[in-house]
């Protein structure tokens, strides 16, 4: 009998080379919250930094850094230290400003019609942007799960390259479908259970078991892939971790989220529980993007569409008609406009559910071109806590506000954990430090069917900050390994910190080499990733490798 293989690292000794006895760095980190202000749908201008309030956790902050930006461009600064009689230089050119918007195309809940309709409104909308240059464009993919199809650019010709091979893709199943599902089926239960019978509206025969078990099936489906997308754009906003800019994710898609009312249900039960679910990894999403800093909008593609529900279905029911709301009349029942827009609200984002995807992505470009930067130190080190923000305005009048409404106060070294536990991590994250992946001779390995891959992951010396010491000169760094399967699925990650030790003189000469032995199933690819953070720079290195044994 085969023993079940379990895939796991075996850790290399580390050589005497390394030592744990370098003193912390102390990092003073500023929060920054980028605040969309509108009036009368329009942006908000003129206002200044006495203008704003901002409170962590109920606690009023002191905003130390104000910029207004307008049109994309940096309008004004203004610092406290600064004199009220003194003028304050012209601030140099912020790259902080500079949009990096990653596309999400939810091929899961979009037609293809429709899903090649908004794709070619956002051709046309980034052939538009490259003529001010203020956009770097990363497009990405959900289907069975997240795929990363192009990292961030501000190539043309990629960009296009990425969208086409989005349209060889059949897109999946829409949340329309569900009644299209349901009326076939009903038909046919209908006809089992009685010749004379008519369907009196969609999912009721004249056999409730069969009813049941269709809304049930339904109610399964239309969970299983509100989910399958939720958990999608989740690892997308962890990849953007540690990534500098003004970080937005564009989430197109026709519309999910599925929440009966369980009033109206028949298993008010698992109406609840499922409810209930869908709220949870709504708010872990909201805090992973916060912890991010990525704000996510979100535009319906679907639009609002309105229906005749009983002609559809051919059936003798009064119509019922709407628009995306919850009525039997709209065939966007699925979509949860109020789902999107709790997200979006509470990441600083927008909710655009309008009936022109053209439009809504020039209402997208108004609103993340116009914002206030806020920024303030907090009151407290990186203590690995989820910390609220509000921001209120003391000036009366119309406005909305737009803003993160949280943020986790982690180290770099955090935010670089939270990145590698998504398989596109490599292709968000900066790297300045080259990374050199090489395999050694492969053994078999203890369990069936496994072999034993020697890793070594490779670093110049001369690439590390290293600090004079009484015996010698000493480099700090953070080392991390995730490995996932080919389809991006998380399998182990491993993390330890590490000290090269040189003589005085010396420090750029060698390598740092880490090693690690992997167990791996015989036959099936993996992807590894491997990432390093120098503690005393806080440079970061991070390259990824696909092994096949």
């Amino acid at each position: 009998m085969h023993k079940p293989l379990v895939l796991s690292f075996l850790v290399a000794a580390a050589p005497s080379l390394f030592a744990q006895s370098l003193t912390e760095k102390i990092d003073v980190s500023l929060v920054n919250v980028d605040v969309t202000v509108t009036s009368h749908g329009a942006p908000a201008r003129g206002l200044t930094r006495d203008d704003f309030e901002v409170l962590e956790d109920g606690v009023a902050q002191n905003v130390t850094h104000f910029y207004a930006i307008e049109n994309a461009r940096e309008k004004t600064a203004a610092l406290p230290e600064v004199a009220a009689t003194q003028a304050a230089p012209p601030s140099p050119p912020d790259e902080r400003f500079r949009r990096k918007v990653l596309v999400i195309i939810d091929n899961r809940h979009m037609s293809v019609h429709t899903r090649d309709v908004a794709l070619r409104n956002l051709e046309k909308f980034i052939n538009e942007s490259f003529a001010t240059g203020s956009y770097d464009f990363s497009i990405a993919m959900i289907g069975d799960g997240p795929h990363m199809l192009l990292p961030l650019t501000s190539d043309k010709e990629r960009i296009h390259g990425a969208l086409a091979q989005i349209r060889d893709v059949v897109a999946g199943r829409a949340m329309r479908d569900t009644y299209k599902l349901e009326n076939r089926t009903a038909r046919i239960m209908d006809a089992v259970g009685s010749s004379s019978g008519r369907i009196g509206s969609v999912g009721s025969t004249t056999n409730p078991s069969l009813d049941s078990l269709v809304q049930q099936s339904n109610r399964m489906q239309s969970s299983i892939d509100a989910q399958t997308t939720y958990q999608g754009i989740l690892e997308i906003a962890r990849s953007f971790a540690n990534t500098s800019g003004r970080k937005i994710m564009l989430l197109m898609t026709g519309g999910f989220g599925y929440e009966e009312s369980p009033l109206t249900s028949s298993d008010p039960a698992l109406s609840m529980q499922q409810n209930a679910g869908q709220t949870r990894i709504r708010s872990l999403l909201v805090r992973e993007a916060n912890a991010s800093d990525v704000s996510i909008s979100v535009i319906d593609t679907e639009g609002l569409t309105p229906s005749n529900f009983g002609a559809d279905v051919m059936t003798n029911d009064l119509p019922q008609s709407g628009f995306g709301g919850a009525t039997f009349g709209s065939l966007n029942t699925g979509s949860s406009p109020a789902g999107f827009y709790w997200v979006a609200r509470h990441t600083g984002g927008q909710n655009f559910t309008g009936n022109f995807v053209d439009k809504s992505l020039r209402d997208f470009d108004l609103a993340s071109s116009n914002f206030y930067s806020l920024a303030y130190k907090p009151g407290h080190a990186d203590d690995g806590k989820y910390h609220s923000i509000t921001v209120r305005l003391k000036k009366p009048g119309p406005y909305k506000l737009s803003y993160r409404s949280g943020y986790s106060s982690l180290p770099i070294e955090e935010q670089l954990d939270r990145a590698m536990h998504s398989a596109m991590s490599v292709e968000m994250q900066p790297s300045s430090i080259p990374v050199n992946l090489t395999t050694g001779p492969v053994k078999a390995g203890d369990a069936a069917g496994s072999v034993l891959v020697p890793l070594y992951a490779q670093v110049a010396a001369k690439e590390l900050q290293f600090v004079p010491g009484n015996d010698g000169a000493i480099a700090r760094v953070d080392f991390f390994l995730s490995l996932f399967t080919e389809s991006g699925h998380l399998v182990r990650t491993f993390r330890t910190v590490r000290e090269a030790r040189a003589k005085n003189g010396t420090e750029n000469d060698g390598n740092f080499i880490e090693s690690h032995a992997l167990q791996l199933k015989k036959g099936a690819p993996y992807r590894v990733v491997v990432a390093v953070h120098d503690q005393v720079s806080d440079a970061v290195g991070i390259r990824s490798t696909t092994v096949r044994f």
